[in-house]
């Protein structure tokens, strides 16, 4: 039988590991407490499961620790410093402190990985500890996977391979049509990806931020929390108070611009939500957001505007320095980020995202669009990539203007391709949803991880 890992991520891998029961010999890298009672619980073997909630970092010089740091980098080539960047709680932290951590948790990793002979390993790609498991796999040639729900197509997901969204796992099968046109009137009709609205009251005073306020406190109060994932409970609170507060700022002032008020020619750049994995792991290079429109700012033409739209989902996470800063920029207006996306992609010249599926949606609806990070849908768009720091946007637009063509015959063939490898199911945390535990869903989940770990078997 594969040996397979699962690197635990909150609430998320509840339903894997239900799914996996039996398909392997199980291993779990564990982060949280109550998620390793529950798998211990279900009948986990805790020889089986290597536990870096509360590591036992034991003090040395750190010199030689930035030399066995320096040692490991020339010799697997995994580069440090990226992954501690990327890690929105690890890289506030003490640098002497942080070196420790992470030589600390790659030598468990590594020797874990090591001793129980993994084959397989299935993750999602948040904090430091998953990418350097995704890195350590990559040297040794152990295949890393990732999940996620497909963002337009209710009950479907995808596997990724490692930390990028970029290459997915390919099923032997005919291009699906008929998911293709599912997606196509999906998003030609102006429907949200599913949890939009509920993702969108986030920074809204709700009753169930007292529900999220308990939970959290739980964790803290008993020491469940992960010091090195988590932020202290002061700060969440203080941190969720303030962005409340700038929602109604915003609102109460029309603090942005509506789109009836946007004339002429215009290039659209749409903002992430930030920190998230789509931007800060799969898109690291671009994850300073603020440069990657000033960029694009300096090469577009004197004669279109640059429209910033904000992600939904963002508003009140970030101050009004950040937009000011935006402001400030020639040509630039900062559109209201609840206006229609429908409407803001069908006016422009061009979009370009990151690692967006607003790209993903204006090329279905016959704009021009571009991301900065390679993506999985670069097939249609009119680059596979755009550089910010390196390209122009005035030459693209010309690009556009002499070569631009829109098919949808052939936007519907490649998302028939894309889509042919989708599973049937529902990866979604069981906070958020708690219909994932449901038995049809484990049972779904349970065919596409078995057609998964059964390709690597060969």
């Amino acid at each position: 039988m594969m040996n397979i890992l699962i690197v635990e991520s909150h609430y998320r891998t509840r339903s894997w590991y239900q799914a996996m029961q039996g398909l392997g010999n199980l291993f779990i890298l564990s982060t949280m407490p109550e998620e390793k009672d529950l798998f211990i619980k279900s009948g986990q073997s805790e020889e089986r499961i290597l536990d870096i909630h509360h590591p036992k970092i034991q003090s040395g010089d750190s010199t030689l620790e930035r030399l066995d740091l320096r040692k490991i980098e020339l010799n697997k080539g995994i580069k440090f410093n990226e992954i501690i960047s990327s890690d929105r709680t690890l890289r506030k932290k003490d640098k002497d402190y942080i070196n420790k951590y992470i030589l600390f948790i790659y030598r468990k990793i590594n020797m874990f990985l090591s001793e129980n002979k993994i084959d397989i390993v299935f993750l999602e790609p948040t904090w430091a500890h998953d990418i350097l498991v995704e890195r350590i796999c990559f040297s040794k040639g152990i295949p890393v996977l990732s999940p996620r729900n497909d963002r337009f197509l209710k009950n479907k997901f995808i596997f990724f391979y490692g930390c990028e969204f970029n290459n997915h796992f390919q099923r032997i099968h005919s291009h699906n049509n008929e998911l293709a046109q599912e997606t196509l009137d999906h998003v030609l009709g102006g429907s949200k990806p599913r949890y939009f609205k509920k993702y969108s009251a986030r920074n809204k005073f709700r009753f169930n931020k007292f529900i999220v306020l308990f939970r959290t406190m739980r964790l803290s109060l008993f020491g469940l929390k992960n010091k090195n994932i988590q932020p202290s409970i002061f700060s969440l609170i203080k941190k969720k108070i303030f962005a409340i507060l700038r929602v109604y700022f915003y609102s109460a002032t029309n603090f942005f611009e509506k789109q009836i008020d946007i004339k002429g020619k215009y290039v659209l750049i749409t903002l992430h939500v930030q920190p998230e994995s789509s931007i800060d792991v799969a898109g690291a290079r671009f994850s300073n957001q603020l440069e990657v429109v000033r960029k694009c700012v300096e090469s577009t033409p004197i004669d279109y505007t640059v429209v910033v739209k904000e992600h939904p989902h963002a508003v009140g996470n970030r101050d009004r320095d950040f937009y000011n800063t935006l402001k400030a920029l020639p040509n630039v207006r900062i559109l209201d980020p609840f206006s229609s996306s429908k409407d803001a992609i069908a006016k422009s010249s061009l979009v370009i995202s990151i690692t967006g599926t607003s790209c993903y949606e204006a090329a279905i609806r016959g704009i021009p669009s571009v991301c900065a990070a390679e993506v999985f849908f670069k097939n249609i768009l009119f680059k596979r990539s755009f550089d910010p720091f390196n390209n122009n946007v005035s030459d693209l637009l010309n690009e556009i203007e002499k070569e631009y063509t829109y098919s949808i015959d052939q936007i519907k063939s490649e998302i028939a391709r894309i889509q042919s490898n989708l599973f049937i199911g529902n990866v979604q945390d069981c906070k958020t949803d708690p219909s994932v535990l449901d038995e049809s869903n484990i049972l779904n989940l349970r065919k596409a991880f078995f057609e998964v770990i059964d390709h690597f078997k060969k």
